[in-house]
């Protein structure tokens, strides 16, 4: 939401109508008096309309131009926090260093890879680029990672293996009741990443399924009805996407959700 409010603030402007000025202008020929509030009528400028889809594509561009200042290949990940996002260090082209929240660059990729999932995809490696980088996010973003992932490498080839597998890994060693809470929106992921990925991934992701269909079995009834959905048929497509060897890893636990 900050992009959002900055924007807003940029686009909007407030002025005070003819009508105000007019019913004060007797005052401004002697001493100034204080207008009543009643007589402050604000109306906003008369400006073409802008639709909604027209300024998400101004906001992407400013945000390539933004990045493109950047080199996003040296970016890293610093910190570690259980709740918050960690802060990352953007180097630019002349040298400085931008420091940037994680959930907002997490943001930017998000919004990214719904039109540029090119340059969404450069960004993947900043959570990524090495185990202790990817635990450094709390699981909630760690998730949303994961979500972006697959949508940028079933819109493009441009995601390597090495940008997805530790943030699998992760999410595989987080605690059930953790786990739980996001297991709606994980599992339907885990599917689409061993299928666009190559097979370094499969492992990793059936061992994120087999971590969470073993959270899930004694807790489905904490789910809401939607997520315990998106759970079961999270695991059984990802089950059908494995290999004959890793599926038979994760039938037993995938079956147990169905007793």
């Amino acid at each position: 939401g900050r992009w959002a409010n900055a924007a807003r603030q940029q686009l909007e402007a407030v002025y005070v109508s003819e009508e105000a000025c007019s019913s004060n202008a007797g005052a401004l020929q002697g001493f100034p008096e204080k207008p009543s509030r009643e007589s402050l009528v604000l109306s906003e400028v008369s400006q073409p309309s802008l639709s909604g889809q027209a300024a998400l594509s101004l906001v992407r561009t400013k945000l390539k131009s933004s990045l493109g200042e950047h080199q996003l290949a040296f970016a890293r990940t610093m910190g570690r926090d259980a709740v918050n996002a960690p802060l990352c260090l953007l180097p630019t082209h002349k040298g400085q260093l931008s420091q940037v929240d994680g959930s907002d660059l997490l943001h930017v990729a998000e919004m990214l890879v719904e039109g540029d999932a090119h340059l969404a995809a450069e960004l993947l490696p900043i959570p990524s680029a090495k185990p202790a980088d990817a635990t450094a996010w709390p699981l909630e973003l760690q998730v949303r990672w994961l979500a972006v992932c697959t949508k940028a490498a079933e819109a493009c080839d441009a995601v390597a293996d090495d940008a997805v597998v530790p943030l699998l890994v992760a999410v595989s060693k987080a605690t059930p009741g953790h786990l739980v809470s996001h297991a709606g929106r994980l599992a339907p992921l885990l599917a689409p990443l061993t299928k666009a990925l190559g097979p370094a991934s499969a492992a990793v992701t059936a061992e994120a399924g087999i971590a969470l269909c073993a959270a899930v079995k004694p807790d489905l009834f904490r789910l809401r009805l939607s997520d315990a959905r998106c759970a079961l048929e999270g695991c059984l497509s990802l089950r059908k996407a494995l290999p004959e060897e890793l599926r038979r890893s994760l039938e037993p636990v995938s079956d147990a959700l169905l007793k």
